[in-house]
């Protein structure tokens, strides 16, 4: 997972890593606690939209600057209209594809009840 430095640092301090160094991202597991971490903080920062997933993938993506710009009118909770306004086409297709295959796994592997 491709986490920038700052990030890593807010990681870090929340799992209370003390000697933590961005090198330790070199690391797959480590990488990916991390990068599953941020996901869900930004999963959890759109969850009063009428779906947080494009909204965090594009944060991911492009930056949650870049979304704060996206979302203007119908786009703040409306997820279809989001997407219409993502300008950066690299984004729209990352969001996209993810969202799909996000899709296609979780219909063959549904989550287990109560999760």
């Amino acid at each position: 997972m491709q986490i920038r430095e700052p990030t890593a640092r807010d990681w870090a301090a929340a799992q209370k890593l003390s000697f933590f160094t961005s090198s330790q991202l070199f690391n797959p597991g480590t990488n990916t606690d991390c990068g599953a971490w941020y996901l869900a903080r930004l999963l959890y920062r759109y969850q009063g939209t009428d779906d947080p997933l494009p909204y965090a993938l594009a944060a991911y993506n492009a930056g949650p600057t870049h979304v704060g710009r996206w979302r203007r009118g119908a786009a703040v909770t409306n997820s279809s209209v989001f997407l219409s306004q993502l300008d950066f086409p690299g984004t729209r297709r990352y969001v996209q594809t993810v969202t799909r295959r996000y899709a296609f796994y979780r219909d063959r592997f549904p989550p287990k009840s109560g999760h």
